[in-house]
């Protein structure tokens, strides 16, 4: 289209910005039909990213572990090399990523089970508010068995995770 044409006389329509230029063929319904399909699938394909972007990087409500200890001076509630199959003689360590926030003063318990058995359960009250649970030291050692951590706050679990030992 030339921006420096007169303006359309009365009674004319005024140009379209998306007008076919003078002598192109306009698009045919199904080259219009194949082109929408194109933008929704990219669409699809870029949602569908994000989704597993905010996924992968959102581990809440998660208990993980790792042979090494969390490093204090990542500022992340992340783990390095998360583990799901220790051996007996490995150290093993835990971050748990909390559904909610605990607030000071809290109750939240933590209850450990191997291979369905109740190993105990820990009645712990926050010193401070906090989302993420940090054990600095090493978890064990752990005879082999399945492992089932879970965190609870007011009766709803706030992060789980399971850890086989072999």
């Amino acid at each position: 289209m030339d921006l420096t044409s007169q303006p359309s006389p009365p009674g004319q329509p005024a140009p379209q910005w998306d007008s076919v230029p003078a002598g192109a063929a306009p698009a045919s319904p199904r080259g219009r039909a194949w082109a929408a399909i194109i933008v929704i699938l990219l669409a699809a394909i870029v949602v569908a990213g994000a989704i597993v972007v905010v996924v992968l990087r959102s581990p809440i409500g998660n208990v993980y572990f790792s042979k090494t200890a969390y490093d204090t001076t990542s500022g992340t509630c992340q783990l390095n090399s998360p583990v799901t199959t220790i051996s007996a003689s490995d150290r093993v360590y835990l971050v748990a990523v909390f559904a909610d926030t605990i607030q000071a003063q809290d109750d939240y318990t933590l209850e450990i089970l191997r291979n369905g058995v109740s190993l105990g359960t820990r009645n712990v009250t926050a010193e401070a508010k906090f989302s993420c649970y940090v054990e600095q030291s090493s978890l064990g050692p752990l005879s082999p068995g399945v492992y089932v951590f879970t965190f609870r706050h007011n009766d709803k679990i706030e992060a789980e995770g399971t850890l086989e030992v072999k």
